[in-house]
């Protein structure tokens, strides 16, 4: 099963880089990865292809934050939640 949805590029900043303008939409693609499952090997090659189409726009900088980045994000967002 895959979802597609038509976005905001304004709406995906806080979670990936692209390079359109704020105001112009995308058509997301979420592609779930079944590693062990050899029905997916094309869904895998065509993912390996986008990735790597995508890498480009990768800020390297901030690859080592992104372990941290979700619970950093909910932090700012929602304050301290003592968990």
């Amino acid at each position: 099963m895959e979802i597609k949805k038509i976005m905001k590029v304004s709406d995906l900043l806080p979670v990936i880089n692209l390079p359109w303008n704020e105001t112009e939409q995308v058509e997301v693609l979420i592609v779930p990865l079944h590693k062990n499952d050899n029905k997916n090997d094309a869904n895998l090659e065509r993912i390996k292809r986008v990735q790597s189409a995508l890498s480009q726009y990768a800020n390297k900088d901030l690859i080592p934050l992104e372990k941290e980045a979700w619970a950093k994000h909910c932090e700012e967002k929602y304050g301290n939640t003592g968990y």
